[in-house]
């Protein structure tokens, strides 16, 4: 089956059950327990000793609710060239981290009992971020498609009542990247005047050997006259917890989503945003791969020689696998879920992302910020256990 409207996702983060699996399990490993579970990158730009407390004067008053002007200029002159578009500042509207964009996106661009068209693995948030915003997620599932979204799957999950495409790209967590010819195949499957809502936080992060290309591009290209990308300070400078990114789209979707945000989030941290101006000023020229292409290459051996499924790794720094056997079923899984995740960190210490949280019971996010001893050992330890299960 492609797709679904009916599966009910969780109703609350799952990391808070992820950091209490932590937390035990480091009870009975301690420095032993290797977790493949972190998602902040291992690089940061500007290094912490050159972090600076500019922003001090300006939090003696509200800032405007799209982010302060030279700020948004200097988004706009930092991503257009890098998007291919000219952008100004009205294009630029710095939100309080992607998640907080992605929830302005859907409630600004969707009305209560739309559809939108969410492709399944899916990044854990998005499911219960629609129906918060009273949009029905329809899930396209591209587990029997080698992980790809293509343009006759998406076009079969259309309805009467779809209203966006929800993409990631580069995908957490199965790592796929798509290219031009991709995005511009599915953006030509949807009907005229489908919204775009675009997660590119990991667009810096994908490997020589793959593409990656931007709906801000091709949507513009094609004539598409709303959407939205979302870019954040959490992967692009590596600092999640200034909690500050940004959404560009159209002068009108950007207006939007500001007034939105004027009374479901306020402005973002002023010290955030001109730390993220700093920060993409020092990663300027950055090899955003470098610290992972021995990981990922080691890793995929790995994972080959001990008989666990993986996927073609293209984007982010996650590894995606599964066990052989179980790819495709509905039946038991001895790695994948939620209780299974917790057995493989209690009992072979190994903390990792069960598949399930994204939709895709069976399959494992590992993170590649690890050491690649530990990631080597890590999936060992896997391999065994989903053996022994």
């Amino acid at each position: 089956m492609s797709s679904t409207a009916a599966a009910k996702p969780p109703t609350q983060d799952p990391r808070g059950e992820l950091t209490r699996i932590r937390a035990s399990a480091r009870v009975r490993w301690g420095s032993e327990l290797i977790d493949l579970a972190r998602s902040e990158p291992l690089c940061a730009w500007p290094p912490d000793g050159q972090l600076t407390g500019e922003g001090v004067p300006h939090t003696r008053r509200y800032p405007p609710v799209a982010g302060l002007d030279p700020v948004r200029e200097e988004l706009a002159g930092y991503y257009g060239p890098v998007l291919g578009i000219p952008l100004t500042r009205q294009n630029v509207c710095v939100t309080a981290g992607a998640v907080s964009g992605l929830m302005l996106a859907l409630s600004t661009m969707c009305e209560p009992g739309d559809e939108v068209l969410i492709p399944s693995p899916y990044f854990q948030l998005n499911p219960v971020q629609a129906r918060l915003a009273g949009v029905v997620p329809r899930f396209v599932d591209t587990r029997d498609h080698g992980w790809r979204l293509g343009p006759e799957l998406l076009a079969r999950c259309v309805g009467t009542r779809t209203r966006a495409l929800l993409l990631t790209n580069p995908v957490n967590p199965t790592t796929t990247a798509y290219g031009v010819r991709e995005v511009s195949a599915m953006i030509a499957a949807l009907p005229p005047g489908t919204a775009i809502i675009a997660d590119e936080v990991y667009a810096d992060y994908v490997y020589p050997d793959a593409e990656f290309a931007s709906i801000a591009t091709l949507a513009r290209q094609a004539g598409v006259a709303e959407w939205v990308v979302l870019r954040s300070a959490s992967k692009t400078i590596g600092r999640p917890g200034l909690r500050v990114g940004a959404a560009i789209g159209p002068e009108p979707v950007v207006a939007a989503i500001t007034g939105r945000a004027a009374v479901l989030t306020g402005a973002a941290s002023v010290t955030s945003q001109l730390a993220f101006c700093a920060g993409l000023r020092a990663a300027a020229g950055a090899d955003y791969m470098r610290p992972y292409g021995h990981r990922r290459s080691a890793a995929l051996a790995t994972a080959r020689r001990v008989g666990l499924a993986v996927a073609r790794s293209e984007g982010t720094y996650y590894l995606w696998v599964g066990q052989p056997g179980h790819v495709g079923e509905e039946g038991r899984h001895a790695i994948g879920t939620a209780p299974t995740a917790e057995a493989l960190a209690e009992q072979r210490g190994v903390l990792a992302w069960p598949g399930s949280v994204f939709g895709a019971s069976g399959w494992l996010r590992l993170s590649l910020t690890a050491p690649a001893d530990a990631i080597t050992e890590g999936l060992i330890r896997i391999a065994e256990f989903a053996r022994e299960s």
